[in-house]
């Protein structure tokens, strides 16, 4: 172990190109808040913390470089986050954008960070505040917005003029030629030359160059031979030390652990998974780490990294019969010494490949249904992924759903239901739970038909979010119901050119993720601020003005095109034929849009000089919400009515797993379907299960005396028959049996013996129903 210390130049201009990270590392997840607090840090000259760095022996193997790196011989075990963010702020040479996301919209956020460089605020210097406009007075002490040099130079390409002036690029003061002419940046509130005149005063040049001779102390790990410092005591570390800034979540831990187990094969299942499903979210060469988007750290309802593991969490959970937790999903079960025993090493190598091949399954699987078949083809409208959880333990258990396309409507079904329902975490994984607990695919329809769905009229009332789940949902219903663009003869200049070949005359193009669908305020927002008294200006989250009665959806080219689009145009629903103003939910299904109680309204919220608008807004959205309402419940009703008679399906058992399930060696007997159902159901009041040479499964069941717990019954499996042994032939239970056994059975004493298979099967049946009523009532006292 090597301790030194690196200062921040040395950092940016000799160490950067022979750093990487190691392939169990995150990528980067800093924001510019977070790089902002970094660089007022050093500013102040404030301890920023130690970087702790690894040479492994092969490290070829372990990691991958920086980008802009060269040959590299340092992995970043702690500082990656500080290390790219100095570079990206004092070289200025990269486009390092954590927050982009290139999936969504067009261009992403890594278009827009082209031309933006970190600046200093000048309004933020106690010396100089009260010498200057204060307009970014209350932003951040360092910013990253477009070159304000630029800005000045070419106004047609200016931003908000707020981040034009008293923003000084840090390169100005980093750079070779000396004192630059400040003035042209400069927005005093008197006269420049006096601001200047302070700024050399306070030698404010040499604070900001104070920040490369900043130091970090650093601590290298080197790998020995013997053993010490290798991947596993590199990844412990790892966890333990990340605890402050963009904290180490459980994904990136568990995932961090899957590293250390397979590192060969993990990383790369990311990327190809990721490349899979977000095929259009390949960012462009040279912009940053592809593996920063391949782990994205924030996007979870997009189908992102933290979904990724936790769908391998769970199946690897489901492989090695481990349960996932209560309250919260758990990840502690990758760190159990079992766990590694049965995943690490080259002898495990089929057994982890099945489990990254059957998660991948899984998620593409998902990935159709709801793309497909529940019409939701663009992830961006996608509440969460947590309610996916019971949908996969049913796709674990029983496989055969996901190959037989006949299986899929009860699929798709339990997707909705589960979205709809909108469960807390605790409730999710009970009812993963339960599906883990059935023994036929017929107990996991009845767990999903009794999936209970809220009052959707009382929680639509108070959906008043643009990112409310059931706002989101809505894309879908529109879909579903084959909405389009309003009559393009609402907008002044007629269809967008970007549109004109995709439609017939006015006709709108379909509400789909090729045209950018977008949400659209029904009642325009601008009648709305008068009406509430929103006169601040800034658009409200969380409003009455965003209830979903009052959204729809249309193309992006409609809404923002042509002065506006249609974004401050009432809609003109004479324009549009019925079946797309029902599409919209605007006219009820039975109506005729003239005769509609929402034209009505809509009209009088319209009318500047009518009288009870707000009331009759809020009228407006109620009929409409419960419209969507009501499609939403009908949307259920024809998935249900296709879900077909699904027969006989027992679980497979995982593939492999360190103990075969009670349940398992059950079915493997291949008793008659009811007498293997009965067994199963005595399974779930919880005997005790004993370890005997002469019968391969005895369960023993257990009542609670006043002396302790006493053995009632004991049920003796073997293949070709079953052993009843009573503990006292005088107790009830031992009675209620005997009488469906008969007076001619033979008995040993307190033993009965019954065939478990032919004709005869029927009397064991009926003996295990007997102790099952017996055992049912008293089933708190069943150990």
């Amino acid at each position: 172990m090597a301790t030194s210390t690196w200062t921040v130049q040395q950092i940016v201009e000799k160490e950067y190109g022979r750093l990487g990270v190691p392939h169990f590392q995150r990528g980067l997840v800093w924001n510019k808040d977070s790089v902002a607090r970094l660089l007022e840090s050093l500013y102040y000259d404030t301890p920023c913390g130690t970087l702790i760095l690894w040479k492994p022996l092969r490290i070829e193997d372990e990691g991958i470089p920086l980008p802009g790196s060269r040959k590299i011989e340092y992995l970043i075990i702690d500082g990656q986050q500080r290390i790219r963010s100095l570079h990206d702020a004092i070289s200025g040479l990269s486009t390092e954008t954590p927050d982009a996301d290139p999936g969504e919209g067009s261009g992403g956020e890594a278009d827009a960070e082209v031309g933006r460089v970190w600046c200093l605020n000048l309004t933020r210097i106690p010396e100089l505040s009260d010498l200057l406009k204060d307009d970014l007075l209350d932003f951040p002490f360092f910013m990253k917005v477009r070159d304000p040099r630029t800005e000045v130079r070419d106004p047609r390409r200016a931003g908000p003029a707020r981040f034009r002036f008293n923003l000084v690029p840090l390169s100005e003061f980093f750079g070779s030629d000396g004192h630059r002419d400040l003035g042209p940046l400069i927005k005093p509130s008197g006269p420049v030359d006096v601001v200047l005149r302070r700024i050399r005063e306070i030698g404010l040049e040499r604070r900001v160059q104070a920040i490369r001779e900043r130091t970090f102390p650093i601590l290298i790990k080197n790998e020995e031979r013997g053993g010490e410092n290798g991947l596993v005591d590199l990844v412990q570390m790892y966890n333990r030390i990340n605890s402050s800034g963009v904290r180490v979540e459980a994904e990136e831990r568990a995932y961090a652990t899957l590293v250390a187990i397979r590192r060969d094969v993990v990383d790369g299942w990311m990327r190809g998974l990721f490349r899979k499903i977000h095929d259009e979210g390949v960012p462009r060469e040279g912009t940053r780490l592809e593996r920063d988007d391949v782990l994205r750290r924030t996007k979870e309802k997009n189908f992102g990294f933290k979904f990724f593991v936790r769908t391998l969490v769970q199946t690897c959970n489901y492989y090695l019969q481990q349960g996932l937790g209560t309250s919260a999903l758990s990840f502690d079960a990758l760190n159990k010494p079992s766990t590694l025993r049965n995943l690490r090493g080259k002898e495990n190598a089929e057994r982890f490949g099945h489990i990254l091949k059957d998660s991948e399954r899984l998620i593409t699987y998902i990935s159709e249904v709801v793309r497909d078949d529940l019409k939701c083809d663009s992830f961006a409208f996608l509440p969460d992924t947590s309610s996916f959880a019971p949908t996969f333990q049913l796709l674990l258990k029983y496989p055969l759903l996901a190959e037989r396309g006949e299986y899929r409507p009860l699929v798709r079904l339990f997707v909705l239901k589960a979205l709809l329902a909108n469960l807390n975490q605790r409730d999710l994984l009970k009812l993963v739970d339960k599906v883990r607990r059935t023994n036929e695919v017929n107990e996991c329809a009845g767990i999903i038909k009794d999936v209970a769905i809220p009052p959707l009229s009382k929680v639509l009332a108070g959906a008043n979010s643009l990112q409310n789940r059931y706002v989101l949902l809505l894309y879908w219903l529109l879909r579903q119901r084959g909405a389009r663009d309003f009559d393009y003869r609402n907008l002044p200049k007629g269809t967008p050119p970007g549109l004109k070949r995709h439609t017939e005359g006015t006709r709108g193009v379909p509400v789909e993720a090729g045209f950018s669908p977008e949400k659209q305020h029904v009642v325009p927002y601008h009648h709305l601020e008068e009406i509430y008294g929103l006169k601040d200006g800034s658009r409200q989250s969380t409003h009455p003005a965003n209830n979903i009665g009052n959204l729809t959806y249309i193309s992006h080219d409609e809404n923002e095109c042509f002065e506006g689009g249609l974004g401050h145009r009432p809609i003109r629903w004479e324009h549009d034929d019925l079946s797309n103003l029902r599409s919209h939910f605007l006219v009820g299904d039975r109506e005729e849009m003239r005769q509609a109680r929402t034209w009505e309204l809509y009209g009088a919220v319209l009318d500047p000089q009518g009288r009870d608008r707000k009331a009759k807004f809020e009228e407006f959205c109620r009929l409409r919400a419960g419209f969507i309402a009501n499609r939403f419940g009908v949307w259920l009703r024809e998935l249900e009515a296709a879900v077909p008679a699904l027969g006989r399906m027992e679980p497979s058992p995982p593939p492999f797993a360190p103990t075969i399930q009670v349940q398992d060696r059950v079915r493997a007997f291949d008793l008659d379907n009811d007498l293997e159902d009965e067994i199963l159901a005595l399974l779930q009041m919880g005997p005790r299960i004993s370890k005997r040479k002469d019968f391969p499964l005895c369960l023993g069941f257990f009542q609670p005396m006043k002396t302790g717990k006493r053995q009632v019954v004991q049920i003796r499996l073997r293949p070709e028959d079953a052993i009843i042994k009573f503990n006292d032939l005088s107790a009830e239970v031992a009675q209620t049996a005997l009488k469906a056994v008969g007076p001619d059975r033979t008995r040993d004493q307190d033993k009965v013996l019954l065939p478990v298979r032919g004709p005869e099967s029927r009397l064991t049946l009926a003996v295990l129903k007997a102790i099952s009523l017996y055992l049912g009532p008293r089933r708190s006292g069943v150990t």
